[in-house]
């Protein structure tokens, strides 16, 4: 990029910005991970939207708070983390400065019974006692009710019958978060839609989540009894779909159906691959 020709102090870690997120070129901003800070997408959408308040709304006393950043780590258990970890309160408020509440998952009724008891709470508080950082992990919730029908199946029931139970009551779960996973890529599609425009003109999408959830349903149960046969065909009718229902101003996109195949003239060579895989 040339900063050092536009004037634009940078270092290792990224370039060089105030709280204001300005760089040494008063003219130009940094936000993001290039910003050298927190490495996440919403603190690129936190930083975008300080910069519009100061660029586009004159409120020139924006400025970032990094004090509560939340995160999360996709491990099992998984690990959240929200302000001030200890190492930082060391460094920020010094040693003695402040207390930790730890509570452990071990004293939780629930952990026990699903013999889950890794995780752990974490609190650290000021000399004032404000929370100023907190530390959480856990199991991912959701699941939380899941696991504790099966280990009320396996305390009540015979192997054999908890095997037929648990397969059949597995049926709906799976059909519940398909479902979710579908109205979820529907309305995510329409809100993104709604908040573009292209010269004055907005985009949007019509429809119905709930008949999108139960095609995409269908179409993965057609791709699962035909050993992935059905993927592309599906994948181009779920996608012709919502282009159908998408609009440009009060204009329609219209996808024609050519006559050519499930999926186009891409379909023989994935055929190929496909058969490939099968013999293999």
């Amino acid at each position: 990029l040339d900063l050092d020709a536009a004037g634009i102090a940078h270092d290792r870690r990224g370039i060089t910005v105030d709280r204001h997120l300005k760089t040494s070129n008063r003219r130009v901003f940094a936000i993001g991970d290039v910003a050298g800070g927190y490495q996440f997408t919403h603190i690129a959408g936190y930083h975008a939207g300080i910069v519009i308040r100061q660029t586009l709304f004159k409120m020139l006393w924006a400025k970032t708070d990094d004090r509560a950043v939340p995160w999360v780590t996709y491990t099992d258990p998984e690990l959240a983390q929200v302000g001030m970890r200890e190492s930082d309160a060391v460094e920020r408020l010094g040693e003695g400065n402040f207390t930790i509440l730890r509570w452990g998952f071990e004293e939780n009724d629930r952990a026990q019974a699903e013999r889950r008891t890794e995780g752990f709470v974490k609190a650290i508080l000021d000399g004032k006692n404000r929370v100023v950082g907190a530390t959480l992990v856990v199991m991912l919730a959701i699941f939380l009710p899941i696991y504790a029908a099966m280990f009320a199946g396996q305390l009540l029931l015979p192997p054999d019958q908890f095997m037929i139970v648990f397969g059949l009551a597995y049926i709906p779960i799976l059909l519940l978060f398909s479902w979710l996973l579908g109205v979820a890529v529907w309305v995510a599609r329409r809100y993104r839609l709604s908040r573009t425009r292209w010269r004055g003109i907005r985009l949007g999408q019509t429809g119905s989540a709930n008949g999108y959830a139960w095609a995409s349903i269908g179409y993965s149960i057609l791709t699962s009894l035909t050993l992935g046969w059905y993927a592309p065909a599906a994948e181009m009718r779920l996608t012709r779909r919502l282009w159908n229902e998408t609009f440009f101003g009060d204009r329609r996109f219209a996808v024609d159906h050519p006559d050519e195949g499930l999926a186009g003239p891409l379909y023989p060579s994935f055929a190929i691959a496909w058969i490939a895989g099968v013999m293999v």
